[in-house]
């Protein structure tokens, strides 16, 4: 096809054609170059609001219940462990990556559970009817402790713990890290207390094994410099496994039968032992009544003594006879008969003086010089 030679009037209309698409482009793009404009003459402004927003990243509020730790470049900033901790309020720090701050609720108790001791519900899940266990106990499907008499024990704990130094705690490790150590530190201290106690004595020891836990986990702990605190270490549950609880029941009624026989026979003994204490009371009571009454009569007869002896001084005969008489009639007397004396002869005296008693407690006093006499 032949060509058609441009003329003065093509050109003319090519060349305005031209023209008109350039200023249809300027039109399209007239926001943008205003824009980039507008843009160009605020830069200064708007890196300035960048910077100044980029530079209040780095102010951080802290909690009332919670430190900070400011570290740059990885290092904490301050000198001494009082003035790295930052107290609650306004921090004021500068921004990543130049500062990192790190804050620590120091008063949040956490809680793990050790459960790796008494596993066999999670085991009875897998296995219902314990076909693949048996009578056999498996440590790892089920766990256990071993005792002080070589029983095996199951127990599960409950710790709860806190922040006790927040520089260790916060460079130490993560928090699966710390709640894997508070883990294996009380099942480990758990595993030690129960080798000092006999199985029975488990039970006996209850209030008192939270506590002796506690204070041998702690000292792991410590030994490692891992800032926890261990608040609390509680017991859920102790028991003894399945496979020998029935032959713990035997044992456990046998020894319950001779503590109430125990029991039995200390009561009888503190019966027997009360009743010996009233009659020694009883004796001791008689013996003194009687220490008394023999006090009584010796000192009544020192009287007697003291009364008679210068009258003896005197008369030594007279007193003589009338201390035989006197004596004579109180030792009938506490016998129970009935006396009767003769007038004595004409000297006074009585020769040879007898005395019968009779059945009738009659007595009869003869005197060899003369007549019986009643």
């Amino acid at each position: 096809m032949p060509t058609r030679p441009l003329t003065a009037t093509g050109t003319t209309d090519v060349a305005e054609l031209q023209i008109r698409r350039v200023g249809e482009t300027q039109h399209l793009f007239q926001p943008l170059l205003a824009s980039l404009n507008w843009l160009v003459a605020r830069i200064g402004w708007i890196l300035g609001g960048l910077a100044l927003v980029y530079l209040a990243s780095g102010i951080t509020f802290v909690r009332e219940n919670e430190v900070a730790l400011v570290q740059r470049f990885g290092r904490l900033v301050g000198d001494t462990p009082a003035e790295q901790i930052q107290r609650p309020g306004l921090l004021l720090a500068l921004p990543f990556p130049i500062d990192r701050v790190q804050r620590i609720p120091v008063d949040l108790v956490r809680q793990v559970e050790i459960d790796d001791l008494d596993a066999t519900d999670a085991m009875l899940r897998d296995d219902p009817y314990g076909q693949e266990q048996g009578d056999t106990i498996d440590p790892v499907a089920e766990g256990y402790l071993v005792t002080g008499d070589r029983a095996l024990m199951q127990t599960r704990l409950v710790a709860r713990y806190r922040v006790s130094d927040p520089i260790a705690w916060a460079l130490g490790a993560d928090e699966a890290t710390r709640e894997r150590l508070v883990h294996d530190s009380v099942q480990a201290a758990a595993t030690t207390i129960f080798t000092t106690y006999g199985a029975l004595d488990l039970f006996a020891g209850l209030r008192f094994l939270p506590t002796q836990i506690r204070d041998v986990a702690q000292a792991r702990l410590d030994a490692v410099n891992s800032g926890i605190d261990l608040a609390e270490v509680s017991i859920g549950t102790i028991s003894f496994p399945r496979q020998v609880k029935a032959a713990v029941e035997d044992v456990r009624t046998a020894v319950n039968v001779a503590r109430a026989r125990i029991t039995q026979a200390d009561g009888e003994r503190r019966r027997d032992l009360e009743l010996f204490r009233r009659e020694l009371a009883q004796i001791l009571a008689e013996q003194r009544g009687y220490a008394r009454e023999v006090v009584a009569r010796v000192e009544g007869a020192i009287a007697a003594y003291d009364e008679v002896l210068p009258q003896y001084l005197l008369a030594p005969e007279l007193v003589r006879d009338r201390m035989l008489r006197a004596g004579v009639v109180r030792i009938l007397r506490e016998s129970g008969a009935r006396i009767s004396f003769a007038p004595p002869p004409a000297d006074g005296r009585y020769a040879e003086l007898r005395f019968t008693l009779s059945p009738d407690r009659r007595i009869d006093a003869v005197d060899d010089a003369g007549d019986a006499e009643h």
